[in-house]
């Protein structure tokens, strides 16, 4: 089965999974998460070989040649080396057996270490850019990684809630008592000529109604509650845990119905916009929306 990165983009989810089983990777996530890990498998793989490929040819075509080399260099001096007969006749045949044997030991002297001190540096030099390319890949698979867990729709439904609480606190805390106050001698009124810091007023954790009875508000009917009936309520199979559309349309649905029937969401209001919620249960609802209709 011969597939390139770049038929991918036209295949269809069923068809991503059927090629990720065939290649013994794991079928579960999105379409572009299968799409992903097929091309990282596939550009792997085709590096192994490319490296394989030039191990091979490095072995087969650069070693012959300078053995060959080797051994006529060898021979030309073994030849000369070998003393003529003072009466001009041949030598015997004991010596030409010494020299050929002489000659032929030689050669295979040079060829064998020719070719082994050659395959040693071609393997140590494919070795370090087989480990060069995988620490790459590895890092580029982990950032990817994490891109995919920050650009999601879950992940943007929890930063909205952060937001919440976080402008929650940040109003129902009153900023009133001070602590220190920093003189400025470049102001020439006597009543601005220094800076008052001030720090939060603790003891507002000790009221019942103005602090504790709406924080308990927000996190069991904007947060608790949309979220048990995104647990149940699941539209997406591949989310285990909840969904982040559910949520989104519960949370919204549960403030717009409760705002002009229920105190807890007069409460509520008190400290954090209607805007801010609406924007961002609507917004987390189309992320979702868009996401789980690019999954299909």
């Amino acid at each position: 089965m011969s597939i390139t990165p770049n038929a991918l983009r036209n295949k269809r989810k069923n068809e991503l999974k059927e090629i990720a089983s065939d290649l013994g990777l794991n079928t579960k996530g999105l379409r572009s998460e299968l799409e992903e890990r097929i091309r990282i498998h596939l550009e792997s793989s085709d590096s192994i070989k490319t490296e394989e490929d030039k191990r091979a040819d490095a072995a087969t075509s650069k070693s012959p040649r300078r053995s060959f080399r080797k051994t006529t260099i060898t021979n030309s001096r073994v030849k000369t080396r070998i003393p003529s007969p003072p009466n001009g006749d041949r030598p015997s045949s004991d010596e030409d057996n010494q020299s050929v044997s002489s000659e032929s030991e030689s050669k295979q002297d040079v060829i064998i270490t020719q070719t082994t001190s050659e395959l040693d540096i071609s393997e140590t030099i494919n070795l370090q850019g087989l480990q060069n390319d995988s620490v790459f890949n590895n890092a580029h698979g982990s950032l990817l990684q994490l891109r995919k867990n920050i650009s999601n729709s879950k992940t943007f439904c929890k930063a909205v809630t952060c937001l919440e609480f976080l402008v929650f606190l940040y109003c129902a805390i009153e900023w009133n008592i001070k602590i220190a106050s920093i003189p400025n001698p470049f102001l020439d009124q006597e009543e601005s000529n220094s800076f008052e810091v001030h720090g939060p007023d603790v003891f507002i954790l000790v009221e019942w109604h103005r602090f504790w009875r709406p924080l308990i508000s927000f996190i069991f009917y904007l947060l608790l509650l949309p979220l048990g009936f995104s647990y149940i309520f699941n539209f997406e199979p591949q989310r285990h845990l909840y969904s982040p559309l559910t949520f989104s349309v519960a949370q919204y649905a549960i403030f717009m119905v409760s705002i002009s029937n229920f105190d807890w969401a007069d409460d509520v209001r008190d400290f954090i916009p209607d805007n801010l919620i609406y924007m961002g249960a609507g917004t987390g609802a189309i992320f979702a929306l868009y996401e789980s209709i690019l999954a299909i």
